[in-house]
């Protein structure tokens, strides 16, 4: 038996849903790159944002937070969050401008393979689009090589926190992560967290409610971690 291998063109590839490519309501721009610190330090980052956790965990700053909970600042500059209205169409840009693979993972969505492509193609020769006719492949997961683009598109229809970041374990570690926060004034409605998971936050001295800073009410963030932004290049 004769067993055919080779790359699969995942433009190529239709959806089993039949789901036409969707048209997008917002679109999000992420470059996924290296940088420094002023030490010499080096970290991953989503628009020079490296992800740093806030005090109070994010899904309960969505619940706890009333109105304030559809702001990005809510969830603290180095979470680098954006919040999505119910229904509506994203479409991200993901980029990796560095010879860097990653491998970008979306929690709680399944996105659209639009287009993949070279990121200094001045000719159009390496852009590769999903045709017009056909159902885009859904994944989870893209794999984004070094020097390299994709566009995907999902619709905000699960209302939650969720992360996007690089499943290369050191990358998400260094700070390859961000959050969509989906609809939280629908979380507010309908998500109870178990008083055991509260009671596990406050054992370990984790705050459960108010801003990425542990304030209520108000627009005080001066405790909520915030590194500046990324140096392209060493300082050292």
């Amino acid at each position: 038996e004769t067993i055919a291998t080779g790359f699969l063109d995942e433009l190529a590839i239709e959806s089993l849903d039949d789901e036409p490519a969707l048209v997008p309501d917002h679109h999000i721009y992420l470059n996924a790159t290296s940088g420094f610190h002023e030490d010499g330090s080096t970290f991953e980052s989503f628009n020079q944002v490296t992800y740093k956790h806030p005090l109070v965990p994010s899904i309960l700053s969505a619940l706890t937070t009333g109105d304030m909970a559809t702001s990005p600042i809510t969830y603290g500059p180095d979470t680098n969050t954006h919040v999505l209205k119910y229904g509506e169409i994203i479409e991200m840009l993901l980029w990796s401008p560095t010879n860097l693979p990653h491998p970008i993972h979306l929690h709680g969505h399944a996105f659209q393979i639009i287009e993949k492509g070279f990121t200094n193609d001045t000719t159009g020769q390496y852009r590769n689009q999903v045709p017009a006719t056909n159902a885009p492949l859904k994944r989870d997961t893209i794999f984004i090589p070094g020097e390299e683009y994709a566009i995907v598109r999902f619709r905000a229809n699960n209302p939650g926190l969720w992360s996007l970041h690089c499943h290369i374990t050191w990358h998400s570690g260094m700070g390859l992560i961000m959050l969509f926060a989906s609809a939280p004034e629908m979380m507010q409605e309908s998500v109870q967290v178990p008083d055991g998971v509260l009671e596990q936050c406050r054992l370990q001295g984790i705050l459960t409610s108010g801003n990425a800073a542990g304030n209520n009410g108000g627009f005080n963030y001066a405790a909520a971690p915030n590194d500046p932004y990324l140096l392209v290049e060493d300082p050292l």
